[in-house]
C-alpha cells in the first residue's frame, strides 16, 4: 500500500525571512519564483538575486491524517530524493539523514506512525555553507565554476557551468510517500538477453530482496517470472554474503528484438518478478523490458582505435547530442517536456543521447521514452570536471553506495548502452593547471 505525502508543504528559512507553503516534489528556488517573492533568474541579471538563497537552511513540514495504521509487517517511509542535506523528524523522533541529492532513502515507521495527526519534519542544510566546512577541513580542491562542489553529492551544474546560470537549489525534488508490504520487497529486477541462436535465445533474470526476514530464512523465498502474463520459471532466494538475491535464466523462442531508432523495431516485453513466501505472493515489480544484445568494438585501425556499437550484431552509425538537465529548476520539467524533446531527437533521426556527467540521474520517464523511441543511452556517472576527493574514505563510501544502487535501478532499461565513470575528470589531470599538479589526490607543487 502507497500513502502519498505529495502536495502542500510549509517550508520556511533559518533566518525567519520567509514563509510559505510550497510543492513536494518541488524546490526552494521554484517555489518562490512561481509565488514572485524573489525575481525570475532567467530574466536580466536576476540571476545574482539567488545568491542570498543559497546560504540558507530550509525547514519541510508536512501535517497529515491517519484513520487507521497499516496493518503491513513493515512500513517504511520513503524519499525518492532529497536536495540534498537532510535530517528528517517523524512525530518529533529522528529517523535519520540524506547525503545524496540521487539516492533514495527508506526509514522504518512502523513503530513512530500515530492514529490522527502526524508530523513529518525535514531540516535542508545550506548546499553551500555545508561543503564549505568540509573545504576548511579536508582543503581545497580542483573544481571548474566552484572549488567546494565535489565535496556534495548534488548536481554539480546547479553551482554554475559555461552553459548555464547558478541556481543552487534546496528541496524535496522526488515523490515522497508511506510504503507498507508483508515479509519482504524486491529491487533492481531486471532481464537481458544473455545468447541468441537462430531465432531463440537464453534470457537470463535476476534480482535483490530487501529484508532482515530474508536474510535469515531465505528458503522460503522464491521469485516467480512472468512473460507477458505467461509464467516462465521460478527462481530460488540465495544468500550472497549481505545480500540475499534470485537468479537464474530460461530459452525464449522467436524472440522479437530491440534495435536503435532506423535498425527495425523497439519491442518490449512485459516482465512481472513476483515475489512469493510460501507459496503466496507478497510483493512484485513489473517493467518494460527490451531484449538485445550489445558489443562494443574497439579494434585497431590506421587512425588509432575503433569505438563502435553493434547492436545484436548490427553495427551502429551513432548520431546524436549531449543531454543536459532540461531547466535548471527540475522541478519545472514536465512529462510533456520530456516527450517533446525526445520526439524531436527522434524526428531528427538521432540514435543516441549522452546524459552528461554534471546533471542527474534522468526521471524514469526519460529512459522509458528512450526505450520505447529507440535512443540509445551512454549514461555518465555524476562526475564532473573536479578532482574529487576520492582519498577520503567516507567519499568512496558514498560514492560506491550511489553508483552500485544507481546502476541497480536502471540497468532493466534497453536504452542504456554505456555506463561512463564521469565527464573529462581524467583529461583534467593532463590539461588542466588547477589538477595538473596533483596525483591520487597528493600536491606535487603550487
Amino acid at each position: 500500500m502507497i500513502i502519498s505525502l505529495k502536495g502542500k508543504w510549509q517550508i520556511n528559512d533559518d533566518e525567519g525571512k520567509y514563509t510559505f507553503a510550497g510543492n513536494v516534489p518541488g524546490t526552494v528556488q521554484g517555489d518562490l519564483i512561481l509565488q514572485k517573492l524573489v525575481p525570475h533568474p532567467y530574466v536580466g541579471l536576476n540571476e545574482k538575486y539567488m545568491r542570498d538563497l543559497e546560504n540558507k537552511s530550509w525547514t519541510y513540514i508536512k501535517e497529515f491524517e491517519l484513520d487507521d495504521l497499516p496493518a503491513e509487517e513493515n512500513v517504511e517511509l520513503v524519499f525518492e530524493g532529497v536536495d540534498t542535506l537532510s535530517d528528517i523528524y517523524l512525530n518529533g523522533r529522528y529517523l535519520g539523514n540524506t547525503e545524496d541529492m540521487f539516492l533514495e532513502y527508506r526509514f522504518d515507521v512502523k513503530d513512530v506512525l500515530k492514529k490522527g495527526k502526524n508530523v513529518l519534519k525535514v531540516n535542508i542544510k545550506s548546499p553551500v555553507k555545508e561543503p564549505k566546512t568540509l573545504e576548511r577541513v579536508y582543503g581545497k580542491i580542483g573544481a571548474t565554476e566552484e572549488s567546494i562542489r565535489p565535496y556534495i553529492r548534488k548536481a554539480q551544474y546547479s553551482y554554475g557551468w559555461d552553459w548555464g546560470a547558478r541556481l543552487v537549489t534546496s528541496g524535496i525534488w522526488r515523490p515522497v510517500y508511506i510504503e507498507s508490504y508483508n515479509k519482504a520487497r524486491l529491487t533492481g529486477c531486471t532481464a537481458h538477453l544473455e545468447e541468441m541462436y537462430d531465432r531463440n535465445g537464453t534470457i537470463r533474470v535476476s534480482g535483490y530482496l530487501l529484508s532482515a526476514a530474508a536474510v535469515d530464512d531465505p528458503q522460503n523465498y522464491r521469485v516467480e517470472v512472468r512473460l507477458n502474463d505467461e509464467i516462465t520459471s521460478e527462481f530460488p532466494i540465495e544468500r550472497v554474503g549481505n545480500e540475499v538475491q534470485f537468479e537464474g535464466a530460461f530459452t525464449l523462442e522467436n524472440i522479437r528484438l530491440w534495435f536503435p531508432n532506423g535498425l527495425g523495431e523497439q519491442y518490449l516485453y512485459t516482465f512481472e518478478f513476483k515475489l512469493k513466501y510460501k507459496d503466496n505472493g507478497v510483493y512484485s515489480e513489473k517493467k518494460k523490458i527490451g531484449l538485445r544484445t550489445i558489443k562494443l568494438i574497439k579494434e585497431k585501425d590506421a587512425e588509432g582505435g575503433s569505438f563502435i556499437f553493434a547492436i545484436n550484431g548490427k553495427q551502429v552509425f551513432a548520431k546524436g547530442a549531449n543531454w543536459i538537465p532540461a531547466d535548471n529548476i527540475l522541478t519545472w520539467i514536465k512529462p510533456e517536456d520530456y516527450k517533446k524533446l525526445l520526439y524531436m531527437a527522434k524526428e531528427a533521426n538521432m540514435n543516441m543521447l549522452r546524459v552528461w556527467g554534471g546533471g542527474i540521474y534522468e526521471d524514469e520517464q526519460f529512459y522509458t521514452l528512450c526505450d520505447e523511441l529507440g535512443i540509445m543511452v551512454w549514461q555518465d556517472f555524476m562526475f564532473a570536471c573536479a578532482e574529487y576527493p576520492d582519498h577520503l574514505e567516507w567519499f568512496r563510501k558514498l560514492g560506491n553506495k550511489e553508483v552500485r544502487e544507481i546502476v541497480r535501478e536502471l540497468r532493466y532499461h534497453a536504452s542504456i548502452v554505456l555506463w561512463c565513470g564521469n565527464n573529462e575528470n581524467n583529461w583534467g589531470f593532463e590539461e588542466w593547471l588547477f589538477m595538473k599538479n596533483k596525483v591520487n589526490g597528493e600536491h606535487l607543487g603550487n
